[in-house]
C-alpha cells in the first residue's frame, strides 16, 4: 500500500515493494505497534494542521525561482578502539570491549532540493 501511495502522490515514479520493506526495516518502523504520548493530546489538532502545511510545501511543483530546500544536521564522532580484542576460541566468538577514545567530532550538514535533484553536504 505504501509503494502504491507514494507513486499515486507523485513523490516518485516507481518503487518496488521490497524497497519499501527494506526502508521500513532500516528505519526500524514497527507499524503494528502503538505508541502513546508522541504528540501531547492538547496539541494534536494544532500539530496536525501545521504538519499538513509543511507537507503541502513538498507537493509544490518545481519552480526555479522559488526552490523547496530541505536541511538536516547530524553530529558524528571519530573514535579509536582502545580495548583489547579477545580472539575467538573453538566454539566461542571473538570478544570486543566497548571502550574507545574520541579522536574528534563534527556536524554534517545536508541541504537538498528534492524536486531538482540537487544536494549539498558540508561538515
Amino acid at each position: 500500500m505504501l509503494a502504491d501511495k507514494v507513486i499515486e502522490l507523485g513523490y516518485i515514479d516507481s518503487i518496488s515493494y521490497e524497497a519499501v520493506r527494506s526502508i521500513l526495516k532500516k528505519m526500524k518502523l514497527n507499524l503494528g505497534k502503538k505508541r502513546d504520548g508522541v504528540i501531547p493530546p492538547e496539541h494534536n489538532g494544532s500539530f496536525v494542521a501545521n504538519m499538513e502545511m509543511v507537507l503541502d510545501v513538498y507537493k509544490r511543483p518545481l519552480d526555479p525561482k522559488n526552490p523547496v530546500v530541505c536541511m538536516d544536521e547530524c553530529p558524528k564522532q571519530s573514535i579509536a578502539e582502545t580495548g583489547i580484542t579477545i580472539p575467538a576460541l573453538p566454539g566461542q566468538p571473538e570478544k570486543h570491549d566497548y571502550e574507545y577514545k574520541r579522536c574528534g567530532m563534527c556536524n554534517v550538514f545536508i541541504a537538498c532540493e528534492p524536486l531538482a535533484g540537487n544536494r549539498m553536504v558540508n561538515n
